[in-house]
C-alpha cells in the first residue's frame, strides 16, 4: 500500500520491508493466542494498549480510514469520495494519505488510530491480499483493546462473499458486529450511504 498497491504482496513492488512484514490471517491469529501469554506479569490486554494507546475524547484526524483492495480503486474514486466527502465526511486513503518513506505497518498503524473508524471493503479481492487482511486485523484489535465500547471497526460487504471463503476472526466479527451491505438498487443505494454516513461519523 503506502500509495503502492493495495494487491498482493507480489503486486507491491518498491516495498522494502515486505518480506519482514508477511502476515496474514493465520499468523496474526497465533500472534494474539500465543505470543505474550508467558510474560511475565504482563497480560494480552496490557500489551495491546501499549500497541494501541487509549483515546479519551480523542480528536480525530479523518473520520474514517478506507481499506480496500486495489481492484477496488474504481469504487472508491467513483463512489466513496465523492459520497462521502461531498458530506464533509474526512477520510484517509493510503494512495493519498500514507506517509512516502515510512514503513507501510506504520502508516496503517497510524492510518487506524487517526481515524474515527476503519471502513473495511470487503471483496473476494480484499480476502486475496495480505496487506488488506492485515489493516483488517490491526482495526480490529484496535477496536477490541483501544476503543472501549466504542466498536470502530465496519464492514461494508460490496459483493456476496461465501461464508467459506472468509477466515474465522472475520467471519465471527461479522456475526457479531453485523455489517452493511452495498446495493445498486436506487432507493437502497441511498440509505446504504446515509447508514454508512452516520455509522462513521456517529
Amino acid at each position: 500500500m503506502s500509495g503502492l498497491s493495495t494487491g498482493t504482496v507480489d503486486d507491491c513492488e518498491g516495498c522494502e520491508n515486505l518480506h519482514e512484514l508477511d502476515l496474514h490471517y493465520n499468523q496474526i491469529t497465533e500472534i494474539e493466542k500465543h505470543a505474550f501469554v508467558n510474560i511475565t506479569n504482563l497480560t494480552i490486554l496490557d500489551i495491546f494498549r501499549n500497541l494501541f494507546p487509549v483515546y479519551i475524547l480523542q480528536n480525530y484526524q479523518f473520520d474514517a480510514f478506507i481499506s480496500y483492495a486495489e481492484d477496488n480503486t474504481r469504487f472508491i474514486l467513483d463512489d466513496v469520495i465523492p459520497r462521502l466527502e461531498t458530506e464533509n465526511v474526512s477520510l484517509c486513503l493510503h494512495q493519498r494519505d500514507f506517509l512516502p518513506g515510512n514503513a507501510i505497518s506504520d502508516n496503517i498503524i497510524h492510518a487506524i488510530q487517526s481515524s474515527r473508524r476503519t471502513v473495511v471493503i470487503l471483496s473476494i479481492a480484499f480476502l486475496r491480499s495480505k496487506w488488506c487482511m492485515y489493516e483488517f486485523n490491526m482495526a480490529r484489535m484496535e477496536s477490541i483493546y483501544s476503543r472501549g465500547e466504542d466498536i470502530s471497526l465496519v464492514i461494508v460487504m460490496l459483493e456476496p462473499v461465501p461464508n467459506s471463503t472468509l477466515p474465522l476472526e472475520m467471519l465471527r466479527w461479522i456475526q457479531e458486529n453485523s455489517y452493511i451491505e452495498y446495493t445498486i438498487d436506487h432507493e437502497g443505494n441511498d440509505l446504504f450511504w446515509n447508514k454508512l454516513k452516520r455509522v462513521i461519523t456517529t
